[in-house]
């Protein structure tokens, strides 16, 4: 009776709660300045993926206790580590384990670096919303988001946009902004719409409360900033007269 009642008031009335999970960890290809998991180990590996037992208890947990409409967001570090089959195996699970009634969405926040045709097919196919990093311009891009031998991600992330469209997917884009890019505002504005041709993205302000990133020192956005930025964004934005363009 006590579970049966934890599921109502877990299902009603807010049905679409969305799981982050993070099959690998902190572990990724990438070491950028600004992510919270920099000063730890992320090489992959040192964590391990989660287990199959722990993914199918879950998965048929989570949809056991959901509504009509269920999320899942695959998370990371860069989740794409755990390679093609852990997520075939997911849409495995999924099916088996999802009512008649039920819609099943799968999120996934991936750097991009190690997007190939054989990802872009398999997110086609399975209906995989994909959301990527990207600062704007390259020096913009590559001044915090480098690999691990300190080598700029941007022309790889490029690369994936390109090749996701191929396959008629648009990913969705979250950029960051420092202090660094924040003079670049404008001309990251008309790359992203006048060259990427970007209908959507989201702007993520970088700030480090209690300063404790000691890469970032001076990075933080003041509330001088802020205003800067969202009225410039805001005077561009009026400047395109376009009511499909969001930010």
């Amino acid at each position: 009776m006590e579970a049966h009642k934890n599921k109502i008031l877990f299902t009603c009335p807010m049905s679409n709660i969305m799981p982050i999970i993070r099959p690998v960890g902190n572990s990724c290809n990438l070491k950028c300045a600004y992510c919270y998991y920099n000063s730890s180990n992320q090489t992959f590996g040192h964590t391990g993926i989660i287990s199959d037992e722990a993914l199918k208890k879950f998965i048929s947990q989570f949809i056991d206790l959901s509504g009509e409409k269920v999320t899942f967001v695959w998370h990371g570090g860069e989740p794409l580590l755990a390679g093609i089959d852990f997520y075939k195996r997911v849409v495995e699970l999924e099916n088996l384990y999802k009512r008649p009634e039920q819609t099943i969405l799968n999120d996934i926040q991936t750097n991009g670096t190690l997007i190939n045709e054989d990802w872009a097919s398999f997110f086609k196919e399975n209906d995989f919303h994909i959301g990527m990093s990207l600062d704007g311009i390259q020096c913009c891009h590559d001044h915090f988001r480098k690999n691990q031998n300190s080598d700029g991600s941007f022309s790889r992330v490029i690369a994936a946009i390109e090749l996701l469209r191929k396959h008629d997917l648009e990913p969705g884009i979250l950029q960051t902004v420092t202090k660094y890019s924040l003079p670049y505002i404008e001309d990251n504005f008309d790359y992203f719409v006048e060259v990427l041709k970007f209908k959507k993205w989201a702007v993520n302000v970088y700030n480090d409360i209690g300063n404790t990133n000691p890469l970032m020192k001076g990075q933080s956005l003041s509330n001088e900033d802020y205003f800067y930025l969202y009225r410039k964004l805001f005077d561009l934005w009026m400047e395109r007269n376009d009511p499909s363009l969001e930010i």
